[in-house]
């Protein structure tokens, strides 16, 4: 082992690097505190059957449709704590957030088919078998990888629903194609296996995945399953271990394909765009241009690392109501009834 991986190792097996502060319990929390109601939508594809497990809140709501898809390895319940604090600022709002295939509770014929074209005919077919008629106004919200996956499934929708605004979360095409060797390296060294929810959920705080202890409650169980695992070859020695549901390492093969041209396809959107990062020094240069030519929106989080959503939940709501209520048409009848009431 080289110093560098010692060092890491340290970093993500040590408790020195936990403030007091989260020397806590480190329980799951269920979705129940967060999304109205979970569904299990089946999706008939002749190609690949796909079962997706759907978190929802306002069903019954006309007002605007929050579609979320998460980043690589993640889950639905990433956007967990953020979708329930949308909700409650716009209750007449649907939220929807699932996982995608090979993530979380989703169940496939092919979950290791992760390629951008498989994602986004996901993503389209659910998003059509849900609300296929609908006329209501829609946001579009992905963060890495699901970035490039909302950005792609706006492109194929805007002729025919009302998108009025696509926001992607931490995710530039430059820099995200540069970071291939550093994210090989953090997954490579990364825990395998974990004797308990709590122990993951501490693990995801101690590494900087997230550095809310609430977000990491919610989200970090379903990316793990509980499998049985030998400590010496025999049957009766066998423990019960949680490991990755996902392996990110095996999508290797997809991960240019998710970025390649995403700067292009984001700005060529027909609708309002928003692009939240954690720093300037994250845009590239198509992105630059476009930005001094006010073609989207930027907003920074300083402070914040890869999973924005999970560390600022809060803030990041207020970021996307607001561009919500920026970007919704005038309602001029609304306008003129106010005017005059008779």
């Amino acid at each position: 082992m080289n110093l560098y991986e010692k060092i890491l190792k340290q970093k993500f097996n040590g408790d020195s690097n936990i403030p007091n502060t989260l020397k806590q319990n480190f329980q799951p929390s269920s979705w129940k505190g967060y999304f109205e109601e979970q569904r299990t939508i089946e999706i008939d594809d002749p190609d690949s059957k796909i079962s997706f497990k759907v978190y929802l809140s306002g069903v019954e709501n006309n007002g605007t449709i929050y579609y979320f898809h998460h980043g690589a390895g993640l889950s639905a319940l990433s956007f967990g704590v953020l979708a329930k604090y949308i909700y409650e600022k716009d209750k007449t709002s649907t939220i929807l957030c699932f996982d995608g295939r090979g993530h979380g509770l989703t169940e496939s014929s092919d979950d290791e088919n992760l390629s951008l074209e498989r994602l986004v005919l996901d993503a389209k077919n659910l998003f059509l078998k849900l609300f296929e008629n609908t006329k209501r106004q829609i946001i579009f919200v992905g963060h890495s990888m699901g970035g490039a996956v909302v950005v792609n499934l706006s492109l194929e929708l805007q002729q025919t629903y009302k998108s009025i605004g696509v926001a992607v979360i931490d995710v530039v095409e430059e820099t995200a194609i540069q970071s291939f060797f550093h994210i090989e390296s953090t997954l490579l060294l990364r825990p395998d296996r974990f004797d308990s929810l709590p122990s993951a959920i501490k693990y995801s705080v101690k590494s900087g995945a997230t550095s809310n202890v609430e977000s990491a409650c919610v989200s970090v169980p379903p990316t793990l399953v509980l499998v049985k695992s030998d400590v010496d070859g025999s049957v009766e020695t066998q423990k019960e271990k949680y490991v990755w549901r996902t392996d990110v390492m095996k999508s290797r093969k997809y991960w240019i394909g998710w970025y390649t041209d995403l700067s292009k396809r984001f700005l060529s959107l027909k609708t309002s765009k928003l692009l939240v990062l954690a720093g300037t020094g994250r845009l590239d240069k198509e992105l630059m241009i476009g930005q001094m030519q006010g073609k989207f929106q930027l907003k920074l989080f300083p402070g914040c690392g890869h999973n924005i959503q999970e560390d600022n939940p809060s803030d990041l709501s207020e970021c996307i109501i607001e561009f919500a209520i920026r970007n919704r048409p005038l309602d001029i009848n609304s306008i003129r009834h106010q005017k005059d009431p008779k």
